[in-house]
């Protein structure tokens, strides 16, 4: 995968996550992914990090998460 296919995917993951778009995000995730938002909780799989991470978003409604420069 190419340097600017990475930055791509990243700029693709934070906004479907800004906007709310979960089914887009499971599709995103390797299937051994598991999520750790507490060294000691570890959540496996898309469903793990949305699970953690959804209550955030939606508690913003209309957040912005901009990407502001990303280094590969």
């Amino acid at each position: 995968m190419s340097t600017g296919t990475n930055a791509g995917l990243v700029h693709r993951f934070y906004q479907a996550l800004q906007q709310g778009d979960y089914d887009t995000l499971i599709g995103m995730f390797h299937p051994d992914f598991v999520f750790y938002p507490q060294i000691d909780s570890p959540r496996p799989g898309a469903a793990g990090f949305i699970d953690a991470e959804k209550k955030h978003v939606d508690a913003f409604p209309g957040i912005r998460l901009t990407v502001l420069d990303t280094v590969a």
